[in-house]
């Protein structure tokens, strides 16, 4: 009985060693900010993300809810993080779409999509300034 009693502790002990410390790789948290340098600008923005199973996104997808943010927090967060789970496949790559909208109705697209190959362990960052050229307003999308 006591040696039942070791091996099934060993194999829990094992079993508990081999869980990865990482987050599920089929689950990605998605952050999306406005934010603005100086004054009493308002901008808004929106991300559209695609989860794939592969880097060039030709095989399974998963398409996440859109992610809005708002630098007056009037209509969403200033800064806002959310889940999105493709649940039956590990993320390999994804596709994002962002929009931002400054004071004065002016619409910046990223105009299509990136594709990234792997996340890797920083994830993924771009920001887009609503007014190029400079270093203003802008709107940043993380995927980790």
């Amino acid at each position: 009985m006591n040696k039942i009693m070791i091996v099934a502790g060993c194999l829990l002990g094992l079993a508990l060693a081999c869980i990865p410390a990482y987050a599920s790789p089929t689950d990605k948290k998605i952050t999306l900010s406005c934010n603005i340098t100086a004054g009493t600008d308002i901008i808004t923005g929106t991300a559209m993300v695609t989860l794939c199973d592969s880097a060039l996104c030709d095989g399974l997808t998963f398409t996440c809810d859109p992610v809005d943010c708002d630098s007056s927090g009037v209509t969403a967060p200033i800064s806002i993080t959310v889940a999105c789970d493709s649940l039956i496949f590990k993320v390999a790559g994804f596709d994002e779409v962002i929009r931002a909208t400054d004071y004065a109705g002016n619409v910046i697209d990223t105009g299509g999509s990136d594709v990234i190959n792997a996340l890797g362990g920083k994830g993924y960052k771009v920001q887009i300034n609503t007014d190029p050229g400079f270093v203003t307003d802008s709107v940043a999308l993380t995927i980790k």
